[in-house]
């Protein structure tokens, strides 16, 4: 197992704006190293049509982060990745599989 991409986890947090508006932003939470895993093939959408996806999961090891959620995402080679579904393999093992953000 070859742990040699290093990944940012990053939480969702709210910050103030020019004006005092609350602005969302994102944060580091963690910054680890992982193993990259392509994942391609298809998923489903809203019309029940499948939609062919070029996702990727990273194997990860993590001892002090008990509050991963797929409400999180991993910056990766400079891109955001949106969190799809995390798998626990063991007790500090993971998978946490990614698809790339939807800038819609």
């Amino acid at each position: 197992m070859a742990y040699s991409e290093q990944i940012v986890i990053q939480q969702s947090t709210e910050a103030r704006g020019t004006g005092g508006a609350v602005v969302p932003t994102w944060t580091t939470y963690k910054t680890v190293w992982a193993e990259r895993q392509d994942q391609n093939g298809y998923k489903s959408n809203e019309s029940e049509m499948p939609v062919f996806t070029d996702g990727i999961s990273f194997k990860i090891h993590l001892y002090d982060a008990p509050d991963l959620t797929s409400k999180m995402q991993v910056s990766y080679d400079s891109e955001e990745w949106d969190i799809i579904r995390i798998e626990k393999l063991g007790r500090f093992h993971f998978v946490i599989y990614v698809e790339a953000h939807d800038d819609e």
